[in-house]
């Protein structure tokens, strides 16, 4: 660590630090531990913003209107709150009538150093109404 001050390692480049480049699969698992986060965080729970999050009550009947209305809405919530993400994209997967699960396949595009790079993992709802990013 630099003996300098922050304000002095930001305003004097000389005395800066570089950066470094975070690992793939580090940058993946902090990405998934974000949306993990986010999704399982109730909407209108957080003070600071009333759109933080999602509400699974919104699939209680679990129809195919509902079920894509609330895939539009996790696209939304990734668009807001994970920058590191761009062209994002939400799609139902088919139900499986043995499991009680509704899964959702996300693919979106993030900067690895000065590549992108496509990125793409499944959501999965449970019957307990917490969202799994694997």
């Amino acid at each position: 660590m630099s003996g300098h001050t922050l304000l002095t390692r930001i305003r004097y480049s000389e005395f800066a630090t570089p950066r470094r480049a975070i690992p793939e699969g580090e940058l993946f698992a902090s990405i998934r531990i974000n949306l993990r986060t986010i999704f399982n965080t109730r909407r209108r729970s957080v003070l600071t913003s009333d759109d933080y999050g999602v509400d699974p009550e919104d699939l209680m009947s679990g129809t195919a209107t509902d079920i894509a209305t609330f895939a539009q809405e996790l696209q939304r919530t990734i668009t807001l709150y994970e920058p590191r993400l761009s062209q994002i994209t939400v799609r139902s997967l088919p139900k499986d009538p043995e499991q009680l699960t509704i899964k959702f396949e996300i693919s979106a595009t993030v900067k690895i150093g000065l590549a992108y790079q496509q990125f793409s993992f499944e959501a999965s709802l449970n019957r307990n109404r917490t969202i799994d990013i694997k």
